[in-house]
């Protein structure tokens, strides 16, 4: 209640009338009233606000118009775009105006034009006689506008004219009704006085009935349907002459009567059905045959009416559009599609009526000049929800090229403009934008087979462009997706409650197959040269604006679509890749990327040109890498060129910029001038033939006499680098550029979880960051492609800018540096993203000794004998925290007696290295090698161990600790893994040009069908594969029902992947599966995949190539008496220099435990090699001695030995007996032998120490 006041201050006093409760309680009543009414008329002003906030963001014309008025009443033409624009307010927001009473006339002007947006009252008063409202005029009418327009008081002439105006209607009104009486008794009440002559333009008949019709009035309604059914039989009996019947003979001299006749009656028929849509929906979609129902009777005189044929068709049609008429067939068919039902084969009245009206624009004698488009038949028509389903003949009439071509050229007028010319949704999951493009897309795979149909291609490709970027986040496109990122969080309602229809996803989903993607590529770009030699010039417009439509289209197509739906179809059936290839480098070459952003639609102005290209480009090379087969690759260079791909690899990566400070364009040209420099010193050759120049020409030239030609030639030289160093900046893509120097501030677009949403949101940023991660796969894939056969020199990849910064920033997680590392990592060289790995372990180990003061130290006996068995038993039940500490092992030889030797850490570089030579071993069974002897998990392991996906795990764990350690502790085993084997450690998968390496034989059946001139199914192959393991045979189906599925010329791609998938897939994916899980206990996937699978070798194993002898030289220290001027120190090198590659390897694991370098060199050993001087005495006996070493600390124990020879001698029988950890046990089970007893064999020993 809003009674405030305080009941214990109110006083009874009894003054013999009404008591002070019944005062009260009236007072109470009538405040409330009064707040009842505020309230009531504050939501009304709230609502008319809101209605105006809308259309001026819709872009209304008659907002602008209107205060135009306002500033100048007497412009004629103000006043008519107000009374227009009144008009179209009312049908926007559904205001039934013209049911207002003359009582709420004022109340509910108030309502549509509010305060703060005054129309003048001359258009009020115009626009309520264009509604036909009955409003007697009389004084108090005058003051309530005066009180509701305080600012636009009428006053004098002006009162006046409004009084005339009301006046006026009433008489029209009036006379109406006398026409209508006169009419009816004249004609008869259904018209049955009506003859042929009637028609005629000296007969009162349609002036009559035309001047008082009234749709809602039934008798009027009866009278418009039977003078159209007698109109259809008049024409019918003069066989189809419809001028005469209307003009006569003279219609050259009626021609203006005649015309407005048959507009207004056209007009009214629309009209009739408009209004009476309700009662007539059972009637629209019927077949003509059935004409004697009123809805058709007055549609087929609709279309009787605009025939072609007829002279006044174009001028007719041009006049029902002015009228609005798609608005009102659009309402008609809403109200009639319920009881529809679209077929091929009836043609209903309403569908050719359509179809008459849209064809007319297809004439050579149309002359219509642009309507509005917000009533075209464009954003009125084509935003029905499955439009074709109800008038499919109309889909034909609608696709021919010259009239699709005409509609999407209007529609792309308005993209360009940005001008939202589409009506209000349906509902909200039926969005007008969404519908639009599910019938366009339907459309578009008829007028796609039309030829001379580039034109529309163009048009259609942009427009369909901005559709589906504006489409919500499509539920096929994210199944089993329910995360939702911070991003769509903050979007607010729409992106939370936009849902489309399920049929009308479908029917967007369905149009866009992979068949009509090829035809219409092929349209756009068809007429663009795929051959880079055939087309070395600019490209011309039409070529620019092909590639930015094609490239704008199948971007955002690229993510919306599955990408495996489509991209084997544009990879392989269209030439896309080389002629976009063609194109790029054209552009790049002659500096012409402004073109295409100033050309395309979906591009702003300051946008550099290339990104569209190279987002298309990208992806689909990529895809076709993966499928393409190594000849078509390597040596017929399909689909691009050796050279080629070297040029695409210098423009996708880094230009020369080295620090973030080097963005300035003048940096990279001064060191480009530097080099230049340094080149023409070393080049006397060309000083030599310029000096012999003639100095005519220099003068010629305008070139100082006192200047040498090798001077004018560094001169010139000089400007022509700094030029093209500018230009190659200008057009360059530069990945090291976007993504350290320059990177543009974007949100992570990869935490969101559709990047439908993020295009929508922010398209040119989400197009630059989807450049940057397809670009980078690209490369990724080109570098994997170089590992196998090098074409290019590895260091092509490599961005020459990780400086100290960007090595400082890589270690930590969300910078800049670590993006680059997580998304294009062959950007950084390898030794440095070594050193980033090393510094990421080092960070590990310091984090596990920070939560626990001493590492926990895990002692263990292991078997030599059982190496595999001990140690799977023992160590696999250790926690991942153990397995980060420190380990120590004391191995047990044969006889159960423990090894001497303590292991501080060299003992445990030999379990190492012995434990993964005999997990690894083919032998074991875990493991087979290809024909190039490199290892891979063996598929039938299961049938040797019963707990052999148990062991991959420990064996992946194993291989974990070998890379943890292998930066401390310079453990590297020797095991060559298979490539695809590796990429599994990166959870990549291998395609068809990895199966070399494992089955040869196979891959090259594979080819021989892949290029297969004949009919394949006469080869009885079927979608099955047969398993061989240890001689026992099993058939796999590679599809559901393969067994049956006959491999055919237009299936064999897809068999020929299968199979190639089966073999280095699905063969090994649960030994995979295990073993990476056991190797991510240790080593994080991001510190995988900075490196590749060749890379990843390196780490494990090291270079095959042997070790630096120099760089260990360099690395080494002495002690004892030894220096590195000693004779007995160069002696020792001069050794070593002359011993085998094998016998070096030897040395160095006698020395250090491990027969590979360091991975970054020995300056990383730690603890530094060292060589130490023993037998002090040098006596004979002494000298007799064995060099030993003790592998914990890199220390090799040197006699100083006389000779070369002796040195020679003594260091080849340790190194080839294993010597180490001072005369380990190996050593004694040589003395074994000789003494029979091993206590004596130790007691030996001993005295050698």
């Amino acid at each position: 209640m809003f009674f405030t006041g305080d009941p214990s201050t109110r006083k009874r006093v009894d003054l013999g009338g009404r008591s002070t409760k019944e005062r009260d309680r009236q007072k109470l009543l009538e405040q409330t009233r009064l707040e009842r009414n505020r309230r009531l008329w504050v939501r009304q002003q709230n609502s008319a606000a809101l209605k105006i906030q809308l259309l001026k963001a819709q872009g209304a014309p008659w907002c602008k118009a209107s205060w135009s008025l306002r500033r100048n009443a007497q412009g004629e033409e103000a006043n008519k775009a107000a009374v227009e624009g009144l008009r179209n307010l009312s049908a926007r927001n559904d205001m039934k105006l013209e049911t207002w009473s003359e009582q709420s006339f004022i109340k509910n002007l108030t309502s549509v034009v509010t305060i703060e947006l005054l129309l003048p009252v001359y258009a009020m008063i115009c626009f309520c006689l264009s509604i036909r409202l009955d409003i007697s005029v009389n004084v108090n009418f005058v003051d309530e506008l005066s009180m509701v327009f305080p600012e636009e008081k009428p006053v004098g002439s002006r009162m006046e004219l409004i009084a005339k105006c009301f006046r006026g209607r009433r008489v029209v009104e009036a006379e109406r009704c006398k026409v209508r009486e006169k009419f009816f008794l004249t004609y008869g009440q259904y018209c049955q006085d009506v003859d042929r002559q009637c028609f005629g333009p000296d007969s009162d008949f349609l002036y009559q009935l035309l001047f008082f019709f009234n749709p809602r009035y039934v008798a009027d309604f009866s009278a418009l349907v039977e003078t159209c059914r007698l109109l259809l039989e008049f024409v019918h009996d003069s066989a189809g002459d419809v001028v005469s019947l209307f003009a006569g003979m003279e219609y050259s001299s009626k021609r203006g009567l005649v015309e407005y006749r048959i507009k207004s009656l056209a007009y009214a028929c629309i009209r009739a059905i408009y209004e009476n849509r309700n009662q007539l929906k059972d009637q629209l979609f019927l077949a003509p045959e059935k004409s004697n129902q009123s809805a058709n009777v007055l549609l087929e005189a609709i279309i009787l009416l605009i025939d072609l044929r007829l002279p006044w068709a174009c001028n007719t049609v041009c006049y029902l559009s002015q009228k609005n008429m798609y608005s009102m067939f659009r309402e008609i068919i809403l109200m009639g599609e319920k009881n529809s039902q679209g077929s091929a084969v009836i043609i209903s009245s309403l569908e050719r009526v359509l179809a008459r009206i849209i064809s007319h624009v297809d004439q050579a004698s149309c002359t219509c000049s642009n309507s509005d488009p917000r009533w075209s038949f464009s954003s009125q028509i084509l935003v029905i929800p499955f439009l074709w389903r109800l008038f499919p003949h109309l889909k034909e009439i609608f696709a021919a090229p010259r009239l699709s071509q005409h509609y999407a050229h209007q529609m792309v007028l308005c993209v360009k403009d940005h001008t939202n010319v589409l009506p209000a949704d349906i509902s909200s999951d039926f969005p007008s934008y969404a519908c639009l493009l599910g019938n366009l897309l339907e459309a578009a795979g008829v007028a796609v087979t039309q030829p001379g149909s580039f034109a529309w291609a163009i048009d259609f490709a942009t427009v369909a462009t901005f559709l589906l970027q504006a489409l919500p986040p499509l539920q096929k496109s994210n199944q089993g997706d329910s995360t939702m990122g911070e991003d769509e969080m903050l979007i607010g309602d729409e992106l939370m409650k936009t849902v489309l229809n399920r049929d009308l996803e479908q029917q967007i989903f369905n149009a866009l197959d992979p068949r009509f993607l090829l035809q219409l590529t092929n349209v756009l770009l068809g007429g663009i040269s795929p051959t880079s030699g055939s087309s070395k010039g600019k490209p011309d417009d039409n070529e620019v604006a092909a590639v930015g439509a094609a490239c704008s289209f199948l971007h955002v197509t690229f993510n919306i679509l599955p990408l495996e739906r489509i991209m084997t179809v544009l990879a392989y059936r269209t030439e896309l890749v080389p002629i976009l290839w063609n194109f790029i480098k054209r552009c790049h070459e002659n500096d012409m990327w402004s073109s295409l952003s100033a050309q395309s639609a979906y591009l702003p102005m300051d946008t550099p040109g290339w990104l569209l290209p190279f987002a298309v480009f990208c992806p689909v090379y990529k895809h076709m890498l993966m499928i393409v087969d190594n000849e078509e690759f390597y040596e017929q260079e399909k689909p691009l060129s050796l050279m080629d791909i070297r040029l695409l690899i210098v423009i996708l990566r880094q230009v020369n910029p080295t620090t973030r400070d080097s963005l300035d364009i003048s940096h990279f040209v001064e060191a480009s001038i530097n080099v230049l420099a340094w080149l023409l010193k070393v080049a006397p050759v060309l000083w030599s033939f310029c000096d012999k120049r003639d100095k005519d020409s220099n003068k010629s030239q305008g070139i100082a006499s006192g200047t040498t030609s090798s001077d004018n030639v560094q001169l010139q030289m000089h400007f022509e680098v700094k030029k093209r160093t500018e230009q190659h900046l200008k057009c360059s893509i530069a990945l090291w550029q976007i993504l350290w120097l320059n990177p543009m501030a974007t949100p992570n677009f990869s935490t969101s979880a559709d990047g439908l949403s993020a295009m929508k949101r922010q398209p040119i940023e989400f197009l630059q960051h989807r450049v940057c991660v397809v670009a980078s796969e690209l490369m990724s894939q080109l570098q994997d492609w170089n590992n196998r056969r090098e074409f290019t020199s590895p260091s092509d990849f490599n961005a020459d800018g990780a400086s100290d910064l960007f090595m400082s920033q890589a270690m930590t997680e969300n910078t800049r540096a670590n993006d680059i590392l997580k998304q294009a990592p062959f950007l950084v060289p390898f030794t440095s993203r070594a050193k980033i790995f090393n510094s990421q372990l080092a960070t590990m180990k310091e984090r596990n000794s920070g939560a626990h003061s001493i590492f926990t130290r895990n002692r263990f006996k292991i078997r030599r004998d059982h190496i595999l068995e001990d140690a799977f038993s023992q160590l696999n039940a250790l926690a991942e925290e153990d397995l980060r500490g420190v380990i120590r092992i004391t191995f047990v030889n044969e006889f159960g007696v423990e090894e001497a030797g303590i292991d501080g850490g060299g003992i445990f570089k030999d379990f190492m290295e012995n434990i993964t030579r005999a997990a690894f071993d083919i032998q074991y069974g875990l493991f087979k090698e290809t024909a190039d002897h490199l290892l891979y998990p063996n598929p039938g392991s299961g049938m040797i161990h019963e707990q052999h996906l148990q062991f991959f795990h420990f064996l992946g764990t194993i291989l974990a600790k070998v890379l943890y350690e292998a930066m401390f502790e310079g453990i590297l085993v020797d095991i060559p893994f298979a490539t695809f084997f590796l990429s599994k450690l990166k959870q990549k998968y291998n395609y068809l040009n990895d199966l070399p390496s494992l089955d040869p034989e196979l891959y090259r059946h594979l080819i021989f069908l892949k290029h297969y001139g004949g009919d394949i199914s006469e080869l009885e192959l079927y979608f099955v594969i047969v398993n061989n393991e240890y001689g026992e045979q099993t058939e796999e189906e590679l599809l559901p029902g393969g067994k049956n599925i006959r491999v055919t010329n237009e299936n064999v791609i897809t068999f020929i992947h299968l199979v190639a998938n089966h073999r280095l897939n699905f063969q090994i994916r649960q030994q995979s599966s295990h073993f990476l899980r056991g190797f991510q206990q240790l080593i994080q996937k991001d510190w995988i995949d900075m490196f590749n699978e060749h890379e990843l070798q390196l780490l494990i194993s090291g270079s095959v190539d042997g070790f630096d002898l120099d760089d260990l030289r360099a690395h080494t220290n002495y002690t004892g008496g030894y220096h590195e001027d000693h004779y007995v120190i160069e002696m020792f090198w001069e050794v070593v220099q002359s011993l085998s590659l094998e016998n070096q390897r030897k040395f160095l694991k006698f020395a250090t435990g491990c027969s590979r370098g360091p991975l970054l060199g020995f300056k990383y050993l730690e603890p530094t090699f060292c060589i130490q001087r023993t037998a002090g005495n040098a006596s004979e006996e002494a000298l007799d001695r064995l060099p030993t070493s003790a592998t914990c600390m890199n220390l090799l124990k040197l006699p100083p030995y006389r000779s070369k020879q002796q040195m020679e001698q003594k260091l080849l029988y340790a190194i080839n007996s294993d010597a180490g950890f001072d005369l380990n046990m190996n050593v004694v089970n040589l003395i074994v032998t000789e003494f029979r007893d091993v206590g004596t064999a130790l007691a030996y020993v001993d005295c050698f120490s």
